[in-house]
């Protein structure tokens, strides 16, 4: 395993690898982690850990990465997180090559437009039912095929882990009224920090 730390400010797309372990910013003392599982033709198949710290990398345990828990897989916007950085900070913590996802078959995207359903690398595509479709992403929002933003990652997790937004609404910067608008929306009650 190659380990980067927080040293690595920016990584090209063609450079992210199936299996990198990434951390990211979203608040000043909150940061999130997570891996890419596989990269596809919208960016790229990422698990978001249920781990959350206050300093980035610090208490990451980068050789027992695979015990953390999966909080929710999603389709990333990579160019736009780890290449151009137009959204808060996204960095590439470590690489490891030998990652195998342990689920390749596992339905990790729905396009519904298209009735449409994949896998992580999008190797496997499978039609689903409109309505079907439709229920499964009203379930798990983050499973809509398209490339996700910070924002939509911070809505994600306002859904599965309100919690961690417990800190003073300026810790998250620029993001503080949409996570404010956003908590309100999803909980019906204002952010309480």
């Amino acid at each position: 395993m190659k380990i980067f730390n927080w040293e690595k400010n920016r990584t090209l797309y063609r450079y992210l690898k199936n299996g990198d372990l990434f951390c990211f910013k979203i608040a000043n003392k909150l940061f999130g982690y997570g891996r890419i599982i596989a990269k596809n033709k919208l960016g790229a198949t990422v698990g978001i850990f249920d781990l959350f710290t206050s300093s980035p990398v610090e208490p990451f345990d980068y050789k027992n990465a695979g015990n953390y828990p999966i909080l929710f897989k999603t389709v990333l916007d990579c160019h736009t997180l780890f290449e151009s950085k137009l959204e808060s900070d996204w960095r590439i913590i470590a690489q490891d090559p030998d990652y195998q996802d342990p689920t390749p078959s596992e339905i990790t995207s729905i396009n519904p437009a298209m009735g449409l359903a994949h896998n992580a690398d999008f190797s496997i595509e499978q039609e689903i039912d409109e309505e079907d479709a439709r229920q499964k992403i009203l379930k798990s929002i983050e499973l809509l095929e398209t490339p996700n933003s910070h924002y939509h990652i911070l809505s994600f997790l306002i859904r599965r882990k309100p919690e961690i937004f417990n800190l003073p609404i300026e810790s998250f910067a620029e993001f503080g009224d949409f996570i404010s608008d956003e908590f309100q929306k999803i909980h019906h009650r204002n952010l309480k920090a």
